[in-house]
């Protein structure tokens, strides 16, 4: 048996410390005694300052998570470029016009969209995103469609129940049936099964959690405040995020230490991505106290303000999470078309 066999069968791997992290940065999120981010933006209907500072390090956490992927994909595409021949590297820039482009439809759906359901697609959207990550991370076989299928709708089912609240509240009747409806759709598409299933029972268990949990606050919806339902909302993406993040740089870091990557970042090592971490929180902090605009600009400082509050304000995350998303979506496509036409 390999020694990284043996590894495996013998150690949890990093989820329990990523997971232990994530909790960390939950409550540090939560109860943060000082404000990291001075305004409260009408649009997220964030009543809580503890919400609004986990928002916050969620959305400053996701800054840094962009910039690794980023460079990621660069990095990515020299190796490809090497390997087609140097003409490839002319395809660089068309990359980064379509990242651009992709940005300017996300930012275009988040002046349109009503902002709130802007936000609910967008983390919608992060689920697959989230499992096909983590099937990477974990190297197991991808669950099956219908099992993503039913996650997506486990958290639709919460988010709707939650961010709606006051409409179930009058409702409970239906959001119960609701629930119902979806615990025998987890057993008609074969739920027993996949909770047996090594490579299928974390997606499962996650869909039935989500239910179970759903089903706890539309009955409690009568009795939920507008604050009380956001904390609860934002603690889930926080959570989900957190974990995310610390995946990602996890797995990132072993494949460069066990050698199997042939990308290197010399910027992917934890005191790199401590030190990136602090300096986008500690520019988050200057920019929302409007510092940096006082001191760089005196002719014109609202263009400027607007360009950095455009990547630092929390309420303008979602736009760069759907950036992020898009991308990576579009990232093996255009490796794909790249490789064909060398």
């Amino acid at each position: 048996m390999s020694q990284a066999a043996t590894m495996d069968d013998s150690t949890s791997g990093d989820g329990p410390i990523c997971l232990a992290i994530t909790f960390f940065l939950l409550g540090i999120g939560y109860a943060l005694p000082v404000v990291m981010w001075p305004t409260i933006d009408p649009s997220l209907e964030v009543k809580s300052t503890g919400t609004m500072n986990l928002y916050t390090l969620t959305a400053w956490g996701g800054l840094a998570h962009f910039f690794y992927a980023w460079r990621g994909q660069n990095l990515a595409l020299g190796v490809s470029s090497a390997a087609t021949g140097s003409w490839a590297w002319s395809w660089r820039p068309m990359f980064l016009g379509i990242l651009a482009l992709i940005l300017g439809v996300t930012a275009l759906g988040r002046w349109f969209i009503p902002v709130r359901i802007f936000d609910g697609v967008v983390w919608v959207y992060f689920i697959p995103h989230f499992l096909k990550a983590e099937g990477i991370f974990q190297k197991r076989a991808a669950p099956l469609r219908r099992d993503n299928t039913l996650l997506l709708m486990s958290f639709a089912y919460f988010s709707i129940v939650i961010l709606a609240h006051e409409f179930w509240a009058e409702h409970q009747v239906l959001a119960f049936s609701l629930g119902v409806a979806m615990i025998l759709a987890i057993g008609y598409w074969g739920g027993l099964a996949a909770l047996r299933s090594k490579d299928r029972m974390p997606v499962t268990l996650m869909s039935a959690f989500l239910v179970g949990e759903t089903l706890v606050w539309s009955e409690y919806a009568p009795y939920m405040s507008p604050t009380f339902a956001d904390g609860v909302y934002g603690f889930h993406v926080a959570g989900a995020s957190f974990y995310h993040y610390t995946r990602a740089y996890a797995f990132g870091i072993a494949r460069q230490s066990t050698g199997s990557l042939k990308l290197t970042d010399l910027w992917l090592s934890i005191p790199r991505i401590l030190i990136v971490q602090m300096m986008v929180i500690v520019l988050g902090i200057l920019i929302g106290y409007a510092w940096p605009v006082k001191l760089m600009s005196r002719s014109s400082p609202e263009l400027l303000a607007l360009l950095l509050s455009g990547i630092w304000a929390p309420q303008f995350f979602t736009v760069w999470v759907g950036w992020h998303l898009l991308s990576s979506d579009a990232f093996p496509y255009y490796r794909r078309w790249l490789a064909r036409w060398s």
